[in-house]
């Protein structure tokens, strides 16, 4: 049974229309409601009708819940994806096929052979290979880029000279190539527009640029192109997405119709009242009154501790407490983060007390990131290992001007390297201080050693130089150097500590595979990652400044982006609301997100 505002949107006839769903406000049913209306009461021919969706997934359910709405086994609706279309559009003018389009595979070799050709080297658990594709994709789908930067365009010159000389298109080619074929060939532009002449586009808040120019082409002229989203959930512009596309499609489309859909169906109104206290600050939006069809349910609480180890056990007791509680019943929580750096403390909490985790999103596994290599690799080099490997990776880090000349054995004696440097005496010392920290090393706690390590042999001089070196944030991974000195804090030996990393190693792999099929399981995701799903308690951790809104952000459209990922978190939880942050870190003091004063609708939070 569809309400006042879904049935007005649903029955909507011919011209463009721009529905504004809110977070749990139905639009799904919407979509299938008015697919239904078109082919039985206004007697379209279904297989003029495409509905466009961002995912496989989301394509599919779609024509699920429409065969399943009007009893039949299949119909001549067509529903696919963004790329999945295209595709389809270029294999009737150029005869492609599958073994055209360069697997991701394929892709991350070829980017990084030119990322190797620049001369950039790729540490184990760095992750540059995905930031060049990720600024690849970014350039092809909104045409912007950095033209002063040299490596990447040698990277992006070469990238798109290997495709070519191999025949291959990438995902992103699906959608400059379509849109280069519809806006220079005539015959093929009609042709499309003749064969879909109803359009309806699902979370249209996500589309980027060169998606919407291809849109508009397939829709002209008729114009009958129904677009449904949320601007206030807009949270991927780092794919190129658009949040100013929606809000100017009345201005591209001036007799287009406006739907609200009013009603939020999941959020409790204590929810769905703070969302939108915070959602209104940002000054870029469509104005919206959003209700709440169920009761003002449980009040939005605020948590804040003295330190993430009193986080991390408040959260993992109200966890025990809730699973122990509702033993018969399957656990709907999830923990949300800003960034995914956190999220393996709790991963490792949970799996300690056999809770089981569930992720979309990969769990970084720390102890494989190549800052912890390095120091894994000082201890075996201190506890007796002479295997050249080791020695390799810490060699120059921090800087001793070593060639790898020096060390052309599968085993390393520090006295032969000193020796090779006999008529360099102040890089033979070097090798004999190496020596001495080694031996001190050995006698240390895994916490006392990783802070020698960072502080006396000057690791964190090398991460700060390696940082500026390579572009990356040195904040970051010094923040990365803290959560493994924590970490060890809870081991008295080495071994005992490589016992726990193997074991979380191999433990993070299972339950992550047991959780995609369990229903008793805790979710951890990230803003991003949460976007429509739902659950009955909802924890958003580390709400403090610098994580919610993220350092990084600094432009009022990025600050903007920010409240709206909070929003989007926010707005996940059916039953429960939990804001977590922390008044100290690593001794020093915090200052609660701005976004919790926000919802709460008061001028500053104060602990």
């Amino acid at each position: 049974m569809l309400d006042e505002k879904q049935l007005e949107a649903a029955r909507h006839g011919d011209g463009p229309c721009l529905v504004l769903a809110g977070p749990g406000s139905g639009k799904t049913t919407v979509i299938t409601e008015r697919i239904r209306l078109l082919t039985e009461e206004q007697k379209k021919p279904p297989g003029q009708i495409l509905v466009v969706t961002f995912t496989k997934a989301a394509a599919a359910e779609m024509r699920d819940r429409f065969l399943l709405l009007t009893g039949q086994k299949q119909s001549a609706v067509t529903f696919g994806t963004f790329h999945a279309i295209f595709f389809r559009i270029l294999q009737h003018a150029y005869r492609i096929g599958p073994q055209n389009i360069l697997r991701e595979e394929q892709r991350y070799a070829l980017v990084r052979n030119a990322v190797i050709h620049a001369g950039i080297k790729c540490e184990e658990g760095g992750d540059c290979v995905s930031d060049y594709l990720s600024r690849i994709s970014y350039r092809k789908n909104t045409g912007m880029a950095d033209e002063s930067d040299t490596i990447f365009r040698q990277i992006f010159e070469e990238y798109e000279q290997e495709k070519r000389l191999r025949k291959l298109l990438d995902l992103d080619d699906l959608l400059t190539q379509t849109y280069q074929l519809l806006s220079t060939r005539e015959e093929y532009r009609k042709g499309w527009q003749e064969r879909f002449r109803y359009l309806l586009v699902d979370e249209f808040q996500d589309i980027n640029p060169i998606q919407y120019e291809v849109v508009k082409l397939l829709a002209a002229p008729e114009n009958n192109l129904f677009v449904v989203g949320d601007d206030d959930q807009s949270i991927y512009r780092f794919r190129g997405a658009s949040p100013e596309i929606m809000l100017h499609f009345p201005e591209d489309y001036p007799a287009c119709k406006q739907v609200l859909l009013d009603k939020n169906y999941r959020c409790p109104g204590s929810v769905v009242t703070a969302a939108q206290h915070l959602i209104r600050h940002n000054q870029n939006r469509f104005e919206k009154e959003l209700i709440a069809s169920t009761g003002e349910g449980a009040a939005v609480v605020v948590h804040t501790f003295r330190d993430a180890r009193e986080e991390l056990f408040f959260v993992l007791s109200m966890l025990k407490e809730e699973r122990a509680k509702n033993s018969k019943h399957p656990m709907q929580t999830a923990v949300l983060f800003r960034t995914n750096r956190r999220m393996w403390t709790l991963a490792e909490s949970l799996l300690a007390e056999d809770i089981p985790i569930r992720s979309k999103e990969h769990i970084p596994n720390p102890y494989q990131h190549f800052v912890a290599q390095d120091l894994f690799a000082y201890f075996s080099l201190a506890a007796g290992s002479r295997r050249r490997s080791d020695f390799l990776r810490i060699m120059n880090r921090p800087k001793r001007y070593l060639s790898r000349n020096a060390v052309s054995k599968e085993t390393i004696s520090l006295d032969e390297i000193a020796a090779f440097y006999s008529d360099k005496p102040w890089i033979s010392d070097r090798v004999q201080e190496l020596a001495t920290d080694l031996s001190r090393l050995r006698r240390m706690n895994p916490y006392a050693g990783v802070n020698y390590i960072r502080k006396k042999i000057g690791y964190d001089d090398f991460v700060t130089e390696y940082a500026k070196e390579r572009n990356l944030s040195e904040k970051e991974l010094l923040e990365r150097l803290d959560d493994l000195q924590d970490a060890a804090r809870e081991f008295a030996t080495m071994e005992s500590w490589k016992a726990h990393i193997e074991a979380f190693t191999k433990d993070l792999w299972e339950k992550e595979k047991e959780g995609e099929k369990a229903t008793d399981v805790v979710t951890l995701a990230t803003l991003h990652g949460s976007k429509g799903l739902e659950f009955d308690r909802v924890y958003l951790y580390d709400m403090n400044d610098g994580i919610m809104p993220y350092h990084k952000a600094m432009l009022p459209a990025e600050l903007e982006e920010e409240r709206r990922m909070v929003y989007v978190g926010m707005t996940r939880a059916k039953k429960e609301l939990l804001l977590l942050a922390l008044k100290n870190e690593k001794g020093e003091g915090q200052i609660p997100s701005p976004y919790i004063a926000e919802a709460l609708g008061e001028k500053k939070m104060a602990y």
